[in-house]
């Protein structure tokens, strides 16, 4: 798969258009308050608790409307990378939680140099943003 390709799925869950947000708003926000945590929405679906984190992860951050809506754009192709981008961003939650922003941007580093390391011995050598092999 292609960085243009992953970028665009990317893209899809982080940027809804106003139809897709107006999906998400009608079938998975249930209006009444979350019993976990008292916002004013409860999303059922939210398996990774990241929906009422930020604004950008307000819609399409739920496995169910992100898979629905990443599968009618991208096909089947692309609910992996769906699911990977929400397992990352859950994972930003929980390390924002323990060690603040500040924490979680050093630590998110340190994971993106391990993998760049890793890459190059795999004959791969980074781009400005993804990755290429020679």
């Amino acid at each position: 798969m292609t960085y243009k390709k992953l970028s665009a799925i990317d893209d899809t869950i982080d940027h809804p258009t106003r139809k897709t947000a107006m999906f998400n708003e009608l079938t998975m926000k249930l209006p009444y308050p979350d019993p976990r945590t008292g916002r004013k929405y409860f999303n059922p679906y939210d398996l990774y608790g990241i929906t009422g984190e930020s604004q950008h992860r307000q819609y399409l951050h739920d496995p169910l409307t992100a898979g629905l809506v990443t599968y009618m754009e991208h096909g089947i192709d692309a609910l992996g990378p769906m699911q990977l981008h929400l397992l990352l961003d859950g994972m930003r939650k929980e390390l924002k939680r323990q060690y603040g922003a500040l924490g979680a941007d050093f630590i998110e580093l340190e994971l993106n140099m391990i993998l760049d390391q890793v890459l190059r011995k795999r004959g791969l050598k980074s781009a400005r943003w993804g990755y290429k092999s020679r």
